[in-house]
């Protein structure tokens, strides 16, 4: 079966092993057929999972990246054992991106199911505002009765009459319920009026994925395998083995709506329940897809060796706390002491004050001074303009390849000898083509025919990825920052992250339409050092919250410059991301939007603070830490140790 995936078809000159290294597409409602197609296509190919199972994750993307390269027709070239050990890799990776697009797919859906009912909430809050006001009169007008100096006879007569000149008693009471049914922003009641058009394609995604949980979760997986074992079509259920806290409880009032029995359930209730649920599992980790790349049991997938009770130990020792999780504990609480001290001492009321009180009593940052720039930095940049010479862009490229030797990162995946004459001088214009986004055709034009636009795609396409990329400019950010000038501007202990928008064609994958710039493209994501060095870069979608990559630069940084502050604006924020930062030894500083509305936790709760103690709403859970600290210190270590898993 292996073998077939090569035979080249002589009327459309492609092969399935082409089918199998194609993209999948965007996952999305009109591409959503053509995944699931994809997905039940690769289910009847060899299984990859048994045969894989004892290889690492990053040994199979290796061998996937690596038997992406050549045709079908260049793979039979191959001996047969590595040609197909090249071909399962690439069943398995071409499986679990299926995957990882029908999950985006499902998380998606779920969520424009809660947005829409959350719009629709609102629409309901603005539509009632008139029976609102009238609910409250009759409120109003049934005190004054109920204070007046009447006869209490007559004081129920007009009270009835009150009640009838609204609509009834009957009326009002059922106005009230319908209000109160949606206190405290309760979205869910239009949760199934939203959750109707999409239903077919949720109910068929939950269907295909291969789900598992974990014992916590089970009860959730056990109510969507029976609505889809269930045929009957009643509008009740009774479903046996299901805890009563499956459901959050803000479900209950809704999937519990027997007039007679509470322990059945709304079947149509449930669809949205259970699959709203599930998706919000997905996104906590505690229900996995079963072969997908990013929604897998990756705790499985960590080294057994980061979480050795030696390794842990000396990790925490390196990190400044001894002792585990109560060492942890108390570095954490010495931090957290310092600061919030510091910002006590902090707040003043001169125009000078760093922090001042504002309305509320919350704190405001004051305002900075804009520094001005000096008439000996322009003139600086002048001189140095005049004695820096020019270069042509081949010609710099050439210089830095003779210097760094970066070319020596370049070559067949396999270490084998490059097999190409000249194969620095081929990696330089490669390097010139795609660098400068001419492309191999237009390259081998500009360069007077000394090399063929093939010749330029077979070095990129057979001798270059990623990793190479990154190998290659490491050794060129290493020569630069021994020079004295970006040793004049910082020492590259912090680096600073942000995007900026490219604009690309429509039909790309990571293209999408960005809300703010209203154009269509993708992002640009660097991260900067204090020395004017770009460390890293890479390329996102719109919308994306960058939080999820700003670590990226410092754990997948190969060069000597390595910074342990980050820098970032409001899209750098996210809980998980400060605590994973703190374990990894990286102070993260984003600018954070609306922090004066943010609830602050105390580290203990007889601490008190003249100016800020109204900040704090809460303590810190800290028994919750002590009992995380043996994943946490996993995840720290496998991380940090460089295995890579997904």
């Amino acid at each position: 079966m292996l073998e077939t995936l090569l035979v080249v078809d002589p009327k459309t000159q492609k092969s399935p092993f082409a089918n199998l290294c194609a993209t999948p597409g965007r996952p999305s409602r009109k591409n959503l057929n053509a995944l699931i197609d994809r997905y039940q296509w690769l289910q009847g190919l060899p299984n990859s999972a048994t045969a894989l199972q004892s290889i690492a994750d990053s040994k199979i993307s290796q061998w996937a990246n690596e038997a992406k390269r050549p045709n079908a027709l260049e793979l039979r070239e191959y001996i047969t054992a590595r040609r197909h050990t090249l071909l399962m890799a690439v069943i398995h990776d071409a499986r679990g991106q299926v995957l990882d697009g029908l999950t985006q797919m499902l998380l998606r859906l779920a969520r424009k199911v809660e947005w829409k009912s959350e719009l629709r909430l609102t629409e309901w809050y603005q539509t009632r505002r008139n029976k609102t006001d009238a609910l409250i009169r009759a409120f109003r007008d049934s005190l004054v009765v109920h204070g007046s100096d009447v006869d209490p006879t007559e004081k129920v007569s007009l009270a009835q009459a009150l009640f009838a000149a609204q609509g009834g008693h009957q009326v009002l009471v059922q106005s009230c319920n319908e209000h109160l049914q949606h206190e405290k922003q309760n979205w869910r009641p239009f949760a199934r009026a939203m959750f109707v058009p999409l239903r077919s394609a949720l109910v068929q995604l939950v269907d295909i994925l291969p789900l598992q949980s974990t014992a916590d979760s089970d009860g959730l997986l056990c109510l969507a395998k029976a609505l889809k074992s269930d045929a009957s079509q009643s509008d009740y259920l009774s479903i046996a083995g299901v805890a009563p806290n499956t459901l959050p409880r803000e479900w209950h009032a809704l999937v519990h709506d027997h007039a007679s029995d509470t322990r059945v359930f709304n079947r149509r209730q449930l669809e949205v329940v259970a699959i709203l649920e599930l998706a919000n599992a997905i996104k906590a980790g505690e229900v996995f897809v079963s072969g997908s790349l990013n929604f897998d049991r990756f705790w499985d997938r960590l080294p057994c060796e980061a979480a050795g009770t030696a390794a842990v130990a000396a990790y925490a020792t390196s990190r400044g706390w001894t002792d585990g999780a109560d060492g942890l504990v108390r570095a954490v609480k010495k931090a957290l002491d310092q600061k919030a001290h510091f910002l006590d001492a902090a707040v003043g009321t001169g125009q000078q004050a760093y922090l001042q009180r504002g309305r509320h009593g919350r704190p405001v940052v004051s305002r900075l001074q804009a520094v001005g720039t000096p008439a000996t930095a322009v003139d600086l940049e002048s001189q140095m303009m005049a004695h820096m010479p020019e270069r042509a862009v081949l010609e710099a490229i050439s210089n830095t390849e003779h210097w760094a030797q970066w070319g020596r990162h370049f070559g067949l995946p396999s270490r084998l000898g490059p097999q190409i004459k000249d194969a620095s001088h081929r990696y330089v214009l490669t390097t010139f083509a795609y660098g400068c986004a001419l492309g191999p055709t237009e390259a081998a034009r500009h360069l007077g025919g000394t090399v063929s636009a093939d010749q330029l795609a077979f070095a990129d396409r057979r001798h270059v990825d990623i990793e190479d990329l990154r190998a290659a400019s490491a050794d060129l950010i290493n020569l630069y920052s021994q020079f004295e000038l970006p040793q004049q501007w910082g020492t590259g202990q912090s680096a600073a992250a942000d995007g900026t928008h490219f604009e690309t064609y429509e039909d790309n994958l990571l293209a999408e339409h960005h809300i703010r710039y209203g154009k269509t493209g993708g992002i640009a994501y660097r991260h900067v050092a204090d020395n004017y060095i770009a460390l890293f870069s890479r390329f996102i979608a719109c919308g994306t919250y960058e939080a999820t990559y700003i670590l990226d630069a410092l754990l997948q940084n190969l060069s000597d410059v390595q910074p342990s502050r980050v820098h970032a604006d409001t899209h750098g924020q996210s809980a998980a991301v400060f605590g994973l930062a703190y374990l990894l030894g990286i102070e993260l500083m984003p600018r954070i939007r609306r922090w004066n509305t943010l609830n602050l936790y105390r580290s203990d709760s007889g601490n008190k603070y003249p100016r800020i103690n109204s900040l704090f709403s809460g303590t810190v859970n800290w028994a919750l830490i002590h009992e995380h600290y043996p994943q946490f210190m996993q995840l720290a270590l496998a991380i940090q140790s460089g295995v890579s898993f997904r």
